[in-house]
């Protein structure tokens, strides 16, 4: 998927059925048919027409960045804590080299991972740290080590083989002076020596020269200092001192050209086309490896730039700053093989907004808001003259908090400011549209509101009023007993087996149990916590450690079981380990089975008072389904222009685990299961503070499988696509019932004259009599109609 950098846009809102294709097989016009539509001409438009107004075109832009010079001044950062934290990684680097992290010796010394200058060992459980870089080959390599203790320093080669080392005694610096004689990674391996104590230490690595092509400098900075090359393979390197490199090559008219550059691992670097006139014709912009291809349409001597991603930037810094984007390339240059002429711009018609805005309130228990939002698709996103006419649809009366970003409210609330804010510059104000809870009034006054007249006019079945088959699989009062079981294994014991490098101890669990917690203790622990289930699958293990950073106690590692069997709850390590805790905690069980996909599971509980007491949906494979931990964790969210979770904004100890508040109702929903016995598992989770309080009493459960009811899906397939024909017509969208047609529809057909109606009824879900009309009653007919639309953009 290609990439967009730093791109420019209105932010405005547009939340409706755009045209491209938003609905799997949407449908067309009746080819047959003469259409004319009189919308109503009252409406304010905002004039998006470019000022220049000249009609040329400008080369075709796939992305872009900003770039600035870099200024003299280097940021840097200073730590005043005891936290572990190598290279501004917040933690301990790997201790071996397939563990190790980058750094980057051609970016500034700043707070940013991997560009950091110091790091800690311990002999006690720290030993070793490694780092890899990139190098261009013929480049000097110059590392500096200032250690607090006997800390020694090798240099390893793509091979894992030492190509230098420095073993001076005590904490006297080490240093390595080395060509490196290929291009590649290369790795720095900090490792404690004899009699060594625990420490800080200060690294600095350095690249001295430049070998851009084997020229033994660098290639030139700008189109005129190009440096000249062959059809052939290259090397090269990129910095922040050095951002961009220039080649120039011979090509003919007719020839292929074609360049693949393979960049250095978490940098992202890009090639650019430039014609023997001098001008851009195409860049290759791809995250990662880049390959361009382009026929040559003038003979002459055309020039690459090759350039770092996203480089120097203004844009999010009050300084100048340097993003990322260092390291060592190699570029292979063709001339005269076959290519592919790249693609040109997408034909797009103009788009102008319209000062109008459509709300709909939001129905959370039913579909009837879906409906009249449908049918205001074609008066709020439509085709006229060959321009687009947008304007927003938002939903009101919704606090759920989908993602990190608040609630659907408060997030329409901000995109509807900047709309207005955007009408406003502009001296116009939006109308709003409240839509009618019922979708058939809504259409027909949309309809007879927003067109005075209309040769067409389009028609699908209402759905809103189908109903799915519920069947209850349990309905009951019950009682559970949970008191968490501790098992305590002190570190060394013999009950730690070796699984795999990690310390674990198996067990049996039963029936009986419904989950299992563990702490690590230990306020030096620098391990992981983890479960190995009866699959033979390593579950849990942290990615952001709670409760802190830094080494200590571990106690995030909470999960059901699923399946009874051998269980093996483990530690990573047993460094600073003082003592393992394994939590048991008894859990209710109860099986649903499931015969049909075309289903939906939910299950409830309910307690009297607030309680921490939670369902696990586990499909018949023993994977748990529900509830997953979501991208929100039940944190306190910031309003939207605030970050969740930065460490500079000191919040992010809320959004380290899972947290469920104190509740009287849980529920979790599976739609469209696999076939087998399921099995919901309630039992009690960990309190807002990370603690077992286990929970003993009295709770209500219910179980229910809805099966989808066919008519129900085919009414939001004709609908839905149905909202998608008016809006290339731009004809209103009217419903009909199961079985009739409204009055409310039949007045707004007389009152817009239509005589060219076209009814979408994907498997003929409804039995409304509709004189005249073309129907689709298959979704290969609105597939066909669709793609033979003219206004189609599919």
């Amino acid at each position: 998927m290609s990439k967009y950098k730093a791109k420019a846009a209105i932010g405005v809102l547009i939340a409706v059925l755009m045209i491209s294709g938003a609905f799997v097989g949407m449908t067309s016009q009746n080819k047959n048919a003469a259409m004319y539509s009189s919308p109503v001409e009252n409406k304010d438009t905002v004039d998006v027409t470019p000022e220049n107004g000249d009609g040329g075109e400008k080369a075709y832009v796939l992305d872009k960045s900003v770039r600035e010079i870099p200024s003299d001044e280097i940021s840097t950062a200073s730590y005043t804590d005891e936290e572990e934290n190598d290279m501004n990684y917040n933690t301990d680097v790997g201790s071996s080299i397939l563990r190790s992290l980058p750094i980057y010796p051609g970016e500034p010394h700043d707070a940013a991972p991997g560009r950091g200058t110091t790091g800690q060992l311990d002999p006690n459980g720290d030993k070793d740290d490694w780092f890899f870089f990139s190098v261009c080959k013929g480049q000097k390599i110059s590392i500096r080590l200032t250690p607090d203790s006997n800390y020694d320093l090798e240099l390893v080669d793509y091979q894992a083989t030492t190509v230098a080392s420095s073993e001076n005694t005590g904490n006297s610096p080490e240093s390595i002076d080395y060509t490196a004689d290929s291009t590649g990674k290369y790795f720095v391996h900090i490792y404690t020596g004899d009699g060594a104590e625990a420490g800080s230490y200060t690294l600095d690595v350095s690249l001295v020269g430049q070998n851009d092509a084997g020229s033994g400098s660098d290639a030139g900075d700008s189109i005129g200092s190009a440096m000249a090359i062959s059809p052939g393979s290259y090397d090269g390197y990129l910095d922040s001192e050095d951002w961009a490199d220039w080649y120039s090559f011979t090509a003919n008219s007719g020839q292929g050209i074609k360049v693949e550059l393979s960049c250095p691992d978490k940098s992202d670097f890009d090639v650019h086309l430039y014609n023997p006139s001098g001008e851009w014709v195409y860049s290759a912009q791809w995250y990662g490896d880049d390959t361009l291809e382009y026929p040559a349409d003038a003979s002459g001597t055309w020039k690459i730039k090759i350039d770092a991603f996203p480089g120097w930037d203004t844009s999010k810094w009050p300084d100048n700053y340097f993003l990322y984007g260092s390291g060592a390339y190699q570029f292979t240059l063709s001339v005269g093989v076959s290519v592919e002429a790249p693609p040109g711009p997408v034909p797009q018609p103009d788009i102008t907004p319209v000062a109008q805005t459509f709300i709909v309130d939001d129905v959370p228990d039913g579909s009837s808001d879906e409906y009249a939002y449908l049918a205001a698709v074609p008066a709020a996103n439509y085709l006229e003259d060959g321009k687009r006419y947008v304007s927003p649809i938002v939903y009101q009366g919704c606090d759920y908090v989908p993602t990190w970003f608040t609630t659907v409210d408060d997030t329409t609330q901000y995109l509807l400011d900047d709309w207005n804010t955007y009408l406003s510059r502009h001296g116009l104000t939006a109308t709003e549209y409240h839509l009618d809870s019922d979708p058939i009034k809504a259409a027909a006054n949309i309809a007879t509101t927003k067109w005075t007249s209309s040769s067409t006019a389009v028609i699908a079945v209402d759905g809103s009023s189908f109903e799915d088959t519920v069947t209850t699989v349990f309905d009951q009062d019950a009682s559970i007993s949970s008191t968490p079981t501790t098992m305590t294994i002190p570190a060394g014991s013999p009950k730690f087996k070796d699984v795999g490098g990690n310390k674990a101890v198996p067990m049996f669990l039963g029936k009986k149990w419904g989950a299992i917690h563990m702490i690590a203790n230990g306020d030096s622990f620098s391990g992981d916590t983890g479960i190995i289930t009866p699959r033979y699958e390593s579950v849990m293990e942290d990615w952001w450690p709670y409760p802190y950073d830094f080494n200590g106690p571990d106690k995030d590692t909470f999960y059901p079981v699923t399946l009874p069997g051998f269980w093996a709850p483990y530690v990573t390590g047993d460094s600073g380990l003082e003592s393992l805790q394994i939590i048991k905690y008894p859990g209710d069980r109860y099986k649903i089975p499931i015969t049909s996909t075309d289903c939906s599971i939910e299950v409830t509980i309910k307690t009297d008072e607030p309680s921490n007491l939670i369902v696990y949906l586990i499909d018949p494979y023993g994977n748990v389904r529900r509830p997953s931990v979501p991208h929100y964790n039940g944190g306190e969210i910031n309003p939207i222009h605030m970050w969740n979770g930065g460490h500079w904004l000191h919040d992010y100890d809320e959004f380290r685990t899972w947290i469920i508040k104190p509740h009287t109702e849980y529920t979790v929903e599976v739609n469209y299961p696999v076939t087998g016995k399921w099995t919901a598992i309630v039992v009690p989770y960990l309190d807002e503070n990370g603690e077992d309080i286990g929970y003993n009493g009295d709770y209500h459960i219910t179980a229910v499988v809805r099966e989808h009811n066919p008519d129900r899906t085919a009414a939001a397939l004709s609908a839905a696509n149905a909202a998608v024909i008016a809006s290339l017509k731009h004809a209103p969208l009217l419903y009909v019932t199961a079985d009739s047609v409204p009055q409310e529809t039949s007045d707004a057909l007389s009152t817009l004259g239509a005589s060219s109606i076209i009814f979408v009824n994907i498997n003929g879900v409804s039995s409304a009599s509709v004189s005249g009309a073309t129907e689709y009653t298959t979704m290969q007919d609105v597939v066909n109609a669709i793609k033979s639309d003219p206004h189609s953009e599919n």
